[in-house]
């Protein structure tokens, strides 16, 4: 996995973990994140064929598909994989979270009216 694309992500989690979280922020934040989400199931992609590469070839193997699947399992390429399809669903839940945020500013502000 691209390391600047996971520490440019991480860095937008630290910001919005912090607490204080102004409404440029947010906006700010939801932009970006919606902007790498695309690199992020582009490398998803990527990391899984690979890791299906990685399983094709221990299940051609003469042994059982479990004990294949378990072998595969334990390959850089399956911790890529998984770590892409982790990253991918924390930017979904992420871009989810800011965007009731937003809707909650605006439902104070239409309040506030």
């Amino acid at each position: 996995m691209s390391t600047d694309l996971y520490d440019r992500i991480q860095a937008i989690q630290g910001e919005l973990a912090n607490g204080a979280l102004s409404p440029d922020l947010a906006r700010e934040s939801l932009v970006k994140l919606t902007a790498l989400l695309g690199n992020v199931t582009d490398e998803q992609r990527a990391a899984d064929h690979e890791y299906k590469l990685v399983l094709l070839g221990c299940l051609q193997s003469d042994e059982a598909a479990n004990r294949a699947r378990i072998r595969a399992e334990v390959t850089p390429q399956y911790q890529r994989a998984r770590k892409a399809g982790d990253l991918a669903k924390l930017v979904i839940e992420n871009i989810r979270s800011l965007k009731q945020y937003m809707r909650s500013l605006d439902e104070e502000a239409r309040l506030a009216r």
